[in-house]
């Protein structure tokens, strides 16, 4: 079994390799951070292997699996996946992914093994009311449990105005999803696909903007365009 892309994965995963920046806003903005956006971003393997329980290795392909180093040095890794639509398996695949990670980055101390986990949130690109705001995991270890969430965006929530002042702009490729259920009448109607057209050149412009006024890389600009 292999994990397959889909268009949103792969503009998720290349903007995150060709204008790193893009993702410490985000960052910021799931888990109450408050990085500078000066901070290094380096990516690591995407790539899992896992052993299903008849023994044979399936791969899992993780949408950003990176490390965030902070003007004090300091490391911390992060895990995101960009998900188009809540399929009810988010939390196992989550947790399959979070270990691996964990694992990798293992280390013996003083005779015990440590894990570090890193902060994963999951990027949801379709949603509803009833659409929870965390993933909820509960591990039982030792007549002990460890209850944890993983925090969910929802592109929905965001408009235009809230993505530009938190500078999320990493967002702005799966805009178009809040119009979805209505682009086959937009398609008929001329007046509203003018409108629309309008708004998509207010992006290009508001991104041009952004570009001129220093707080976004011209490159990063283009590669949103």
């Amino acid at each position: 079994m292999e994990t397959i892309n889909t268009p949103y994965d792969d503009a998720f995963r290349t903007l995150l390799q060709d204008c790193p920046e893009l993702v410490i806003p985000l960052i910021n903005e799931l888990f109450g951070t408050d990085y500078t956006g000066q901070e290094a971003v380096l990516s690591s393997a995407n790539e899992i292997f896992i052993r299903n329980p008849n023994g044979k290795k399936e791969k899992r392909v993780t949408d950003s699996n990176m490390t965030l180093i902070s003007l004090k040095g300091i490391s911390k890794y992060y895990h995101l996946e960009c998900q188009s639509t809540p399929d009810g398996t988010m939390e196992i695949r989550m947790w399959e992914y979070d270990t691996q990670i964990a694992l990798l980055n293992a280390e013996y101390r003083e005779g015990m093994l440590y894990v570090d986990f890193p902060d994963s949130a999951v990027i949801y690109l379709r949603s509803n009311p009833n659409t929870p705001d965390e993933l909820k995991i509960c591990i039982r270890a030792a007549r002990k449990e460890l209850k944890y969430g993983i925090p969910i965006l929802k592109v929905r929530n965001y408009t235009l105005e809230d993505i530009f002042e938190r500078r999320l702009w990493m967002l702005i490729p799966f805009y178009i999803f809040r119009y979805e259920k209505e682009l086959s009448q937009i398609d008929s109607d001329e007046e509203r696909l003018e409108k629309l057209r309008r708004e998509y050149e207010r992006v290009a412009e508001m991104l041009d903007q952004e570009c001129k006024n220093g707080r976004m890389r011209s490159v990063t600009g283009g590669a949103l365009c």
